[in-house]
């Protein structure tokens, strides 16, 4: 008992403070790190992110909490300053009921190539309207994806 009470203190500490660098990403290598940033209204699914020499899809979802219209979706490489070509998403005017899926692709030669684990800046920003009674609004919802390029 002795034994337990010397060094299970010991040991405790030394995985409690293994489990708060962990969470920390000292131990991240890097790889596979995906960032999201804005996008908080229609949110993309991380796990449908995929960007792989030149062609890009995400799934996007309607958290708005009403139905929308999707006016307009563009894409901008930052990196290298350059538009994405849309080649495939919901008709622009079509109605996305809340809780609803988007999926955006960009196809081969859409976007820029990137090599796997380079890295790529999209600008997204989705533009879509909303029906509240007789009241029609424009929104326009921003954010950057930032990733690495996938084999």
């Amino acid at each position: 008992m002795e034994y337990l009470m010397t060094y299970g203190w010991a040991i405790l500490v030394v995985m409690i403070v293994g489990v708060v660098l962990w969470q920390l990403g000292v131990f991240n290598t890097g790889q596979n790190t995906l960032v999201v940033t804005g996008l908080t209204r229609i949110p993309p699914l991380k796990p449908s992110i995929a960007y792989s020499n030149s062609s890009f899809s995400a799934s996007f979802t309607n958290n708005v909490g009403t139905t929308i219209v999707l006016n307009n979706i563009t894409l901008n490489e930052t990196i290298s300053d350059t538009m994405c070509t849309i080649t495939s998403s919901p008709s622009f005017g079509q109605s996305v009921k809340a809780g609803g899926v988007i999926t955006v692709t960009a196809a081969a030669g859409g976007c820029p190539a990137k090599a796997s684990g380079e890295s790529y800046d999209l600008l997204v920003a989705i533009q879509y309207t909303t029906f509240l009674g007789e009241v029609n609004a424009n929104h326009t919802e921003t954010g950057n994806i930032i990733g690495q390029g996938e084999a």
